[in-house]
């Protein structure tokens, strides 16, 4: 008789579609998220009001992707363990994934600061010299703590999420592989409760090293993410992670909002739920049993659904690249609504202009994405054929942040 909890087969991961419909969610709210902070300001408006105090908290959009590009890297490592070529395999197909896109961005970005042009926009000026290097080197998070986002132009403010992710898969491979042989579960929880705990406190003492955009504070996410691959085969388990990662939410929001001011550091009870809730959602969808299969007789508004959730699906696949390129799509639109002929009209309906911008960037960066898969990234990741779409699940596919930490709570 099979015990309660005895490890069940890893299903594949192709099977996971929920993941790809909760990115696609997550890539829409930070677009919500970025639009409410470059576009102009309205007047004083109550729908407007409310509008940008709920898009600004999108910003915790962040640690979802930070969770599920923590379970789908941990979930490839625990795959290839026992390769002989363990290391090489990984880091090279990660560079393959990684790399080509943005490496040719950053040189666009480049060539683009070194031209008249741009030569006195804010932030642009100085990007050569203070943040390219850092940016090339995967160390934009620590440029940015120190010295502010003046130092780049806000077409790669992104970047830093990326570079807490390599941070962290630089050394992913070796503590995996240690937690392997002393019990990886355990492992990980306890790293997970340590380096939470020094990002809670330290954020007060030492906001260089441990701000939101610190590697530690974005590491607790990635190995939540670690946290669910070990436990994927567990389904009790998994279940008991999902009521802890609940009530962890439930009670730090409850604590951020009885409490006047952050009473634990900068990384306080609001982060503490938004990575708690975040692992929830995680779990669920890792937990969710396959949809059955439809007979086709369905309602109009069935219909509507599976496109909504295809859509969406469509989007979460091709993150990567709207990460790269959402940021440059706002800020075209953030320009032509600070010109004379649109001005008027953003400040008039400021609503009607979030919304088409919101619907613009995300249409034009998923398709960017798509173009720069097809000429692009697929010559490089193996076993892609040059000029075909995206695999519906890549283990190695970045799930980096789409956020700028800009007017971050």
């Amino acid at each position: 008789m099979k015990r309660p909890d005895a490890p069940e087969p890893r299903r594949p991961v192709a099977a996971y579609a929920q993941i790809d419909v909760l990115r696609g969610w997550c890539c829409l709210g930070v677009i919500v998220f970025h639009a409410s902070l470059y576009l102009p300001e309205p007047g004083p408006d109550a729908y407007m009001a409310v509008y940008t105090a709920i898009a600004r908290k999108l910003y915790y959009a962040v640690d979802v992707f930070f969770v599920v590009s923590g379970f789908l890297i941990g979930r490839g490592l625990l795959a290839t363990m026992a390769r002989p070529d363990y290391y090489r395999h990984f880091y090279a197909r990660r560079a393959r994934r990684i790399f080509p896109l943005y490496f040719t961005f950053l040189a666009a970005t480049a060539a683009l600061a070194l031209s008249p042009a741009f030569a006195g926009a804010p932030g642009w000026k100085q990007f050569c010299g203070s943040a390219l290097p850092w940016a090339s080197v995967f160390l934009l998070n620590a440029r940015f703590a120190a010295v502010g986002f003046g130092v780049a132009p806000v077409v790669v403010h992104q970047f830093w999420s990326l570079s807490v992710e390599e941070q962290f898969y630089a050394v992913a491979p070796a503590f995996l592989r240690f937690g392997q042989r002393h019990g990886l579960a355990r492992v990980v929880a306890a790293a997970v409760l340590a380096v939470g705990a020094a990002a809670v406190v330290g954020s007060r003492h030492w906001p260089l090293f441990f701000s939101k955009i610190g590697f530690a504070a974005g590491s607790v996410p990635l190995l939540l993410g670690v946290l669910i691959a070990a436990l994927e085969s567990r389904p009790r388990a998994l279940r008991r992670l999902l009521r802890l990662a609940l009530a962890g939410c439930a009670l730090a929001l409850a604590c951020a909002f009885a409490s006047p001011g952050p009473a634990i550091g900068l990384l306080g009870c609001e982060w503490v739920g938004a990575v708690s809730g975040a692992a929830a959602l995680v779990v669920a969808c890792v937990s969710a049993a396959p949809a059955p299969p439809r007979d086709g007789r369905q309602r109009a508004a069935g219909r509507l659904g599976r496109m909504g959730r295809a859509l969406l699906g469509h989007v979460g696949r091709r993150c990567y690249g709207v990460y790269v390129f959402q940021q440059v799509v706002i800020a075209g639109i953030a320009a032509a609504a600070g010109a004379a002929p649109l001005r008027a009209l953003v400040v008039g309906y400021p609503l009607t202009a979030q919304v088409a911008a919101v619907a613009t960037t995300l249409a034009l960066s998923t398709a960017a994405a798509a173009v720069s898969w097809r000429w692009l990234e697929s010559r490089f990741v193996a076993g892609a054929r040059p000029g075909a779409g995206p695999a519906r699940r890549s283990a190695l596919a970045p799930a980096a942040a789409l956020t700028s930490p800009r007017a971050a709570p």
